[in-house]
């Protein structure tokens, strides 16, 4: 069994991934990539279950919106 009793917070000279992330990371059953999908995605059509999902639309106005602002600061940070 792993010992969780000390908090490793990785080395950063090393670029090693802190334990936690690691943990998440392999355990299917914490369900946290499925979470972050289904609030990207619309539900799954129980009667079309082949057909792929589409983006929620306000996930997609955020991001836009995120990407826009992202790319405004860097033009006037950095290019001008």
């Amino acid at each position: 069994m792993r010992d969780t009793t000390h908090c490793h917070h990785g080395d950063s000279a090393t670029g090693d991934a802190p334990d936690w992330i690691e943990y998440v990371v392999q355990r299917e059953e914490i369900g946290l990539l499925r979470t972050l999908a289904d609030m990207a995605h619309e539900p799954r059509d129980p009667f079309k279950p082949w057909e792929r999902r589409r983006w929620k639309k306000g996930f997609l106005l955020a991001a836009l919106t995120t990407g826009a602002w992202l790319a405004w600061f860097a033009w006037f940070s950095f290019l001008s």
